[in-house]
């Protein structure tokens, strides 16, 4: 019997995005974010979007911005080899860090808290100041520069 692993992706590998189809044969286990008490920042290479960068970041750090630290993703359950491929479409080691974090899960009317893999930027590499504020590669809220714009991105798009 292969190995499973859990994965929380916030981006393109999310449904209704381009890179889902990697996903096509894993489990969906449902949306997820992640844990509160840990700090994230969504980062984006255009203000339309683009790609997303996940960034671990301190409190300190956010004070002063108008910015989610939750990220909104979902969990999937993968094989060792949708894992592979997974580390590929990231360059995990090179570019992205596939790291294990805390999640919530929605499951029924609740919650469940668990683990996962998630590809993260080092902060080193980010090179990009446009933040999205929700933490919801679907609900674009972004924000570069002191400039504010709203924009909003894939199927399930709402404000």
């Amino acid at each position: 019997m292969a190995n499973t692993h859990n994965v929380f992706v916030y981006g393109t590998l999310r449904p209704g995005h381009g890179n889902n189809r990697l996903l096509s044969n894993a489990v969906h286990i449902g949306q997820a974010v992640t844990n509160p008490a840990d700090t994230y920042n969504m980062f984006l290479s255009h203000l339309d979007g683009g790609i997303p960068f996940v960034v671990r970041r301190s409190v300190e750090e956010n004070l002063h911005t108008p910015v989610s630290d939750i990220i909104v993703g979902d969990l999937y359950q993968v094989t060792d080899e949708e894992l592979r491929r997974l580390d590929a479409l990231e360059s995990h080691p090179n570019w992205y860090c596939r790291e294990e974090v805390n999640i919530k899960v929605a499951v029924g009317d609740g919650h469940l808290s668990t683990t996962a893999w998630m590809y993260l930027l080092p902060k080193h590499l980010l090179d990009t100041n446009i933040q999205n504020i929700t933490g919801d590669f679907n609900r674009l809220s972004t924000y570069s520069d002191n400039s504010h714009v709203t924009m909003r991105v894939g199927k399930n798009s709402s404000k």
